[in-house]
């Protein structure tokens, strides 16, 4: 899993939070099994709410429970309970780990840094084409990669300078990125454009036919190849630049051209299963507090049978570091004063849980997680992801615990 910054970031600011949920040091939390292991939950249980609602109270009061809690970075099964889990398509596309591993002085993720030479790898994208990576050739492949990347030929370096930073057009290409057993020279993921740079070396029958073998490999993934010489980049930069530039303009982006096998939407695309924050399930009306001064960002009311329901985020800053709670599944009282912009305190009564009718027709519990670029989401942001898109949602959306330390309370 990609290890980022945010937790050192936040230990680094030192702060004291206020407890999300009232706990005791008394009180005992019970982890809620919802994956393929609990086969308890039957689908009669889960197409059921009451009886979904009972079964978690019946699991809390046996374990003589204040709470049960559970849920990050889970794949659960719980979510074919609903359409809203089930092929939709995401309203913008997965997030894109950054270049560097780090947030910027505003809290947001790094754009571009050449110095980076561990950036720009299968391990690193939580964007497309980086699920293909081959388990089994990737240490070697990652290994030769960086390696590459130190010292790339003459032409490669050329090209590389007039197309990172978004120079070209504004789009962005990542370097020596690997994808199934091979390494692209150049890519741009938005567009699955692969821009390969042939030496002399490549001219040689047998690696022209294995050149072509790579292309044939790429091409079935759904990426595009086109390929240049050592002497056109060196020589012909300008039309070099300008091919690239059109070809660029001919592809569809990843979103427009994803058909209804693929894992980003339509039918019969993967499903969402892999849960992004932390479950707090209790009684109905039971009190949320925030855990440190902000701001509302936004409320929303995703009614769907098995969305979130009332919802809450906050944007919260701490020297300069930015970042936002969202809180699902509240009551509607909680949403009704709260107005975008609105300051609030450390510790203040935000929300409560919600009931069936107003939660989206879950059990009470509360939905809380931690997010860092917000994606231009008002009042709503993905709370469950495809497991295709682990690395970069995961990326995005720290541990709850970081802010909850609820776990020192767990049976």
């Amino acid at each position: 899993m990609v290890k980022n910054k945010f937790e050192e970031r936040l230990n680094a600011c030192k702060v004291d939070f206020h407890a999300v949920v009232p706990v005791q040091k008394t009180d005992k939390l019970l982890r809620l099994d919802f994956t393929a292991n609990n086969t308890e939950l039957t689908p009669e249980i889960l197409s059921n709410t009451i009886l979904f609602s009972e079964y978690v109270d019946k699991q809390l009061k046996q374990a003589g429970a204040t709470y049960g809690i559970g849920g990050y970075n889970e794949h659960r099964t719980i979510y074919s309970r609903s359409e809203v889990f089930d092929g939709a398509a995401p309203s913008v596309a997965p997030p894109c780990l950054p270049e560097g591993d780090d947030l910027n002085a505003q809290g947001q993720l790094e754009e571009d840094d050449e110095e980076d030479l561990d950036s720009l790898l299968g391990e690193r994208e939580g964007s497309y084409g980086c699920q293909w990576a081959d388990p089994f050739y990737y240490k070697q492949l990652k290994e030769y990669a960086l390696s590459h990347r130190k010292q790339p030929t003459h032409a490669e370096a050329v090209l590389w300078y007039a197309l990172k930073g978004r120079q070209l057009g504004g789009y962005r290409f990542r370097q020596q990125h690997i994808i199934d057993k091979y390494i692209a020279d150049f890519v741009c993921l938005g567009k699955r454009l692969i821009i390969e740079v042939d030496g002399l070396i490549h001219q040689l029958p047998d690696n022209k036919e294995s050149g072509q073998a790579r292309s044939e490999a790429l091409i079935q993934k759904g990426f595009t190849v086109i390929r240049f010489t050592n002497d056109q980049v060196l020589h012909q930069k300008d039309q070099v630049l300008q091919t690239i530039l059109l070809r660029l303009s001919q592809l569809p982006s990843i979103k427009e051209q994803s058909d209804l096998s693929s894992p980003f939407g339509g039918k019969g695309a993967e499903p969402r299963r892999l849960h992004l924050g932390t479950d707090i399930w209790g009684p109905v009306d039971t009190p949320i507090y925030a855990p440190l001064a902000g701001t509302v960002h936004s409320v929303g009311f995703n009614d769907a049978y098995g969305d979130y329901g009332a919802t809450l985020i906050l944007q919260h800053e701490i020297n300069g570091l930015i970042f936002h709670t969202l809180y699902g599944h509240l009551s509607l009282n909680s949403i009704q004063d709260k107005q975008q912009g609105q300051e609030i305190e450390k510790g203040a009564w935000i929300a409560s849980f919600g009931d069936i009718a107003e939660n989206g027709n879950w059990p009470p519990h509360l939905h809380f997680q931690l997010i860092l670029d917000m994606q231009g989401y008002n009042g709503d942001y993905p709370g469950v992801c495809r497991f295709s898109e682990r690395e970069s949602y995961l990326y995005n959306c720290p541990n709850p615990e970081l802010i909850l330390g609820m776990e020192q309370f767990v049976l």
